[in-house]
Order: structure tokens, then sequence, then C-alpha cells
């Protein structure tokens, strides 16, 4: 189960990027709105740029993507160790919890495809987690 959901959080990292890559282009109206709105949720700098909301979400959007990377090729190099159960029962509930905080979120904000399958590697991520014995 560990292998698998760590193959299906790189797989979660592609189609989080394609998505973002080939995602529609905002209507002019709300890009113009977006453009114009600072971000309630980024702390300025003074005397730094000030980002627009779209570049905040597009820079959240991109970061969700590489954390999912992160966790499938931490899980790849886990799986390297595959003989010591404790290590990988460890990192296994340490990404469910993780996982799951991430499914939460995308169910409340952006429920879709993606959703589904950061349902699957929360799922086997946590059944890693439980001892065979």
């Amino acid at each position: 189960m560990f292998h698998f959901a760590s193959w299906a959080s790189l797989a979660l990292a592609v189609l989080l990027l394609v998505g973002h890559v080939f995602a529609p282009s905002l209507p002019p109206e709300t890009a113009s709105r977006l453009a114009q709105d600072p971000p309630p949720f980024i702390w300025l700098v003074p005397g730094l740029m000030h980002p627009t909301a779209a570049g905040a979400l597009a820079g959240l959007s991109l970061s969700v993507s590489l954390l999912a990377a992160t966790i499938g090729a931490a899980g790849l190099v886990v799986v390297k160790r595959a003989d010591d159960q404790i290590l990988m029962r460890g990192v296994a509930r340490a990404f469910a919890l993780g996982t799951t905080g991430l499914l939460a979120l995308s169910i409340a904000d952006s429920f879709g495809v993606q959703t589904f399958v950061i349902s699957v590697v929360a799922l086997c991520f946590a059944m890693a987690a439980v001892p065979q014995e």
C-alpha cells in the first residue's frame, strides 16, 4: 500500500500541474478585479512588490503540486528501506495525517477530480500505517 500511495502522490502532483498549466483563462472582468485586489491571506512586506490575488493563487496551486511530488518522492525513498517496518509505519502515519488534512481542504474549498486522487493517497497511506500482524 505504501508503495502505491507514493506513486499515487506523484500522479497527483502531475494531475495538479497539468490542471494549473492547462486551466482556462479567467474572463477579463474577473482577471482585472483579481489584479486590483490584494490577497487577504498574504502578509505584505514593505518596499517589495505586492502580489495580486491571481498571482498568489497560482503560487499556492504550484506549491500544492510540489508538496504532493515531495511526499511521493520521500515515500519512494522510504520504500527502499522496506525492511524497516517501524520507519515505514511512522512515515505512513505522518503522510496519512498530512494528506487527510489536504483532503479536508480540497473537499471544503475546491472539490473536483483532484479530490478523489487525494482521497486515494490519504487512504493508502492510512492503510499502510496499520500493522499487518
